[in-house]
């Protein structure tokens, strides 16, 4: 699968896990902790996959320097915002505002990079995005293998 569509594929998934997130109800703590840990664990690996592989290969293009320079501006938010989220009690009315700032946070930068950075990654040529395709799905599968604790560290 080429990059782009696997991404998109990762983003698509993404978005479901926020719309099972907005239909439980506040009182089910357990399955909103859940859910928000499901979102927090595929966050981490899609921004380390496409900051290890991705990223570099688009920063490969000529004037693209700037758009990598955003999508990674676009990893910190979300994680900054992820770790608040998470300090929060998953039933507090401060937590549903915060998973709807991340929600809409996420999705604006799914959206910036399937409208302005896939089509730049075509410039790379369908040989190259099957290559990097591979080794996203590859380092998500070795990624998702490890603890939590040393995804992050490593």
């Amino acid at each position: 699968m080429i990059a782009p569509q696997f991404l998109k594929r990762e983003h698509n998934a993404l978005k479901r896990l926020f719309v099972e997130l907005r239909r439980t109800r506040p009182r089910a703590h357990r399955k909103r902790r859940e859910i928000i840990e499901r979102i927090a664990t595929k966050l981490e690996i899609h921004a380390r996959i496409e900051d290890e592989l991705f990223y570099p290969a688009i920063a490969e293009l000529p004037d693209a320097g700037h758009i990598v320079s955003e999508a990674r501006a676009d990893h910190e938010a979300v994680d900054e915002v992820l770790r608040e989220l998470q300090a929060l009690d998953p039933g507090d009315a401060a937590s549903n505002d915060k998973a709807l700032e991340l929600r809409e946070i996420v999705i604006a930068h799914a959206t910036d990079e399937e409208l302005d950075v896939f089509p730049l990654a075509e410039r790379l040529g369908p040989a190259r995005l099957a290559d990097i395709g591979t080794q996203l799905e590859a380092r998500k599968r070795t990624l998702l293998q490890q603890p939590a604790a040393r995804r992050t560290a490593a």
